[in-house]
């Protein structure tokens, strides 16, 4: 190695070292315009690639410089660290692993494996690693706080994880990505003004970081402020086209505008980047549904399974999956419930398929469904914290099923209810002129019902119509709703309903007296197409994937008719055609009487 050579080399290090990477990057290339081979050169010039999210390239070079040095545990963990970001986590553990063999004294490479298992969902394992780290090191420094706040946060601690986010601040007041983090679990937990301030902290420091631009963007979101989290959007997408999470919500928003052919696009673009994002998979599932195209989306809706949000109940997987590439006859097969209560109610329909197939079928749903549910010939049914001893052949969950059965099917009503039990409400009830059951909260605590729910108050439009008589089913109400029933002039039925006989009993006996059923986006729409009664869906003006896109009506039951908002928000336009069609029905019904 000559001295011009050397120096060049030299210059190029400490470029690098300098963090002038556009300058370094030059004169590495030079070098290896003279010298091809050289492995230094080659590394450090994919790692700075590897910064610039030009991974393909990252790898590529990396990789190069390992054939010719394969003992430089720097060149193995900076490729682990690029491996890590493209997702490629076993790949990038074994060649982090190859790092910590040649060299165990070094506490970088303990937090390139911590990143990588915190990916991989080991907390433990990044725990331990962390630890070597501290102590290598003499103390934890703000990086190793911020990297024990994700692994807290990925235990389900999350007060420790946020002590520990804030550690990381007072150690380093500049750590912008604990700033972020910090906006994250906030946000996670319903605080989204502290969160908005979180991002803006992180903003303040590094105005270039793009993952704080797309957590306001996902705020923002929630808030249903569409045009700020455009703006949020976008401009996460300039500071870094490759943020997934920007990309994402980006799709998620044009669901929200109703532009589902370009919510797709971006859900693609995603796919690109990181062909096994579940994420991308199942939001771009969920539209495909909404469009019916079930060929499609069904088997694309199965990658729930590998999302945070699904794999809490992912508790199963030491049994068989069943998803109907097998013959069932004879054999033992777990279905079980995954969702909420309605999402249930909607897919029990399928059960019949099941028992036909010859197979011996087990259900397993939560305790409010069980006494609703006993009603369903031909299954045992169980608790979902009930344990049960059978051994199973197979499992399939309940919202599988159409994949498993090849389609989505056409049903009627599925759901029985005892005689006795309608006769009594029947009784109770009286007959009172037009009687509709009504229902306007879903439950308060969800994110899902956002949106969804209405206030009471706006039955004020109808409710004073001669001749129509509301019956309240809601449950679980807001204190201030129990006045507004009185002046409305709506009947409450005893406290007890629901409860003596269990959940939905007396609701769907109700349903059954009742002329017609009005109704929230709520389990109880689910239950009232069970049974098959004539029944009005009031929907948001996006409301769930699984009514469609402008229809009126549903194959999902045909006794639903569906109201949906024109302007987003706009729950007093509804409630005018409400009240139109029920005078048409009024006459109507009292016509043929």
């Amino acid at each position: 190695m000559n001295e011009s050579y050397r120096e060049l080399l030299n210059q190029a290090l400490e470029l690098h070292s300098k963090g002038e990477l556009d300058y370094a990057k030059k004169a590495y290339k030079k070098i290896l315009e003279i010298n091809p081979s050289e492995a230094i050169a080659l590394a450090w010039l994919g790692t700075i690639e590897g910064i610039n999210k030009n991974y393909e390239e990252a790898k590529y070079l990396i990789q190069r410089a390992l054939e010719i040095d394969n003992k430089n545990a720097d060149y193995s963990a900076n490729l682990a660290a690029v491996l890590c970001e493209c997702n490629l986590l076993e790949e990038a553990l074994f060649n982090i692993n190859s790092s910590i063999n040649i060299n165990n004294k070094n506490p970088s490479y303990y937090k390139t494996r911590a990143q990588i298992n915190i990916n991989l969902d080991k907390y433990d394992e990044v725990l331990l690693d962390l630890y070597i780290a501290k102590n290598l090191l003499g103390q934890y420094d703000s990086d190793l706080l911020l990297m024990l706040g994700n692994a807290l946060l990925g235990l389900g601690e999350i007060k420790e994880a946020l002590l520990s986010y804030e550690n990381a601040i007072n150690l380093d007041s500049s750590n912008y990505e604990a700033y972020v983090n910090i906006g994250n679990l906030l946000a996670t937990n319903g605080n989204r003004k502290d969160a908005i301030k979180a991002y803006e902290s992180a903003i303040s420091i590094n105005n270039d970081y793009s993952k704080a631009y797309s957590g306001l963007a996902s705020v923002y979101l929630d808030l249903d402020n569409l045009v700020l989290a455009e703006n949020y959007c976008i401009k996460s997408i300039e500071t870094d086209k490759l943020n997934i999470d920007a990309l994402n919500f980006y799709g998620l928003l044009e669901i929200k505008k109703s532009n589902f052919e370009r919510a797709i696009l971006y859900f693609e673009e995603i796919l690109k980047i990181n062909p096994e994002n579940p994420d991308a998979k199942y939001n771009k599932s969920l539209v495909l549904l909404r469009l019916n195209n079930f060929d499609l989306g069904l088997p694309l809706f199965e990658s729930r399974w590998q999302t945070k949000e699904f794999k809490k109940y992912n508790n199963l997987i030491s049994i068989p999956l069943w998803l109907g590439d097998s013959d069932i006859k004879s054999k033992r097969i777990l279905i079980y419930s995954e969702q909420g209560l309605g999402d249930s109610i909607q897919y029990v329909r399928y059960l019949g398929e099941i028992v036909k197939l010859g197979a011996v079928v087990s259900l397993r749903v939560p305790n409010a469904l069980l006494a609703l549910f006993r009603q369903i010939k031909g299954i045992n049914i169980y608790s979902s914290t009930d344990f049960d001893s059978i051994i199973y052949d197979f499992r399939c969950p309940l919202m599988s099923l159409p994949l498993a059965l090849g389609g989505m099917g056409n049903y009627g009503s599925y759901l029985d209810i005892e005689y006795s039990n309608i006769e009594r409400w029947k009784k109770h009830i009286g007959d009172m002129g037009l009687k509709v059951a009504i229902c306007w909260q879903g439950n308060q605590n969800s994110e899902i019902d956002i949106g969804r729910s209405f206030s009471v108050n706006l039955f004020r439009k109808i409710s004073k119509l001669n001749g129509i008589h509301l019956i309240s089913l809601q449950k679980n109400r807001l204190s201030s709703d129990t006045t507004n029933l009185k002046e409305l002039d709506i009947v409450e039925l005893p406290q007890d309903f629901d409860t003596v006989d269990g959940a939905f009993m007396d609701s769907a006996a109700i349903m059954k007296v009742v002329d017609l059923v009005i109704t929230s986006d709520t389990a109880l729409t689910h239950l009232a197409g069970a049974l098959g009664v004539r029944t009005w869906l009031l929907l948001q003006h996006v409301p769930d994937w699984r009514w469609g896109r402008n229809s009126k009506d549903t194959f999902w039951y045909p006794n639903h008719r569906l109201f949906r908002q024109n302007i987003r928000g706009d729950w007093d336009g509804v409630f005018d055609e409400v009240k139109n069609e029920l005078v048409y029905l009024q006459k109507s019904i009292f016509k043929k009487k």
